[in-house]
């Protein structure tokens, strides 16, 4: 999959790490996420250079578990972005599976990303996408 001579490190992702976040996101033209929804998740760094990082949503009710929120470093090459979403995936595929999840489910309108998904065997349902969100104002509810 990779060459012997790229060193890969996974770290967790942490407070810190959000303006880095910030930075890719705005790198594309995205809104990043506000820090306070994001779920676990993990940074892949090739030759000490981050890469990638994503986030996976774990559903209390079902057997799934969500990937959102996959974000790369625009100047990495499309090589080791390549490789950093394949470890990627991986490492939250067995989070998944950890948690006990039979599924996982993600959504994508790269051409790039889909051809990795299906090749590590994930299934399109659909074509096209937009995601949406909105705040909640939980004190409405009281």
């Amino acid at each position: 999959m990779h060459s012997i001579n790229e060193e890969i490190d996974i770290q967790v992702f942490e407070e810190k790490h959000y303006s880095l976040l910030e930075k890719w996101a705005k790198d594309v033209e995205q809104i990043p996420p506000p820090i306070n929804i994001l779920p676990a998740g993990y940074i892949i760094y090739i030759n000490n250079e981050p890469v990638c990082m994503g986030f996976c949503y774990m559903d209390l009710a079902s057997d799934v578990a969500f990937i959102e929120w996959v974000f790369f470093k625009k100047e990495a090459s499309g090589k080791s972005k390549a490789i950093g979403l394949r470890v990627l995936l991986g490492v939250l595929k067995n989070f998944a599976i950890l948690n006990q999840k039979e599924y996982i489910f993600t959504s994508t309108n790269y051409h790039g990303v889909s051809t990795i998904l299906e090749k590590m065997n994930f299934c399109k349902i659909t074509t096209g996408m937009e995601h949406f969100i909105t705040r909640l104002d939980i004190k409405e509810q009281e």
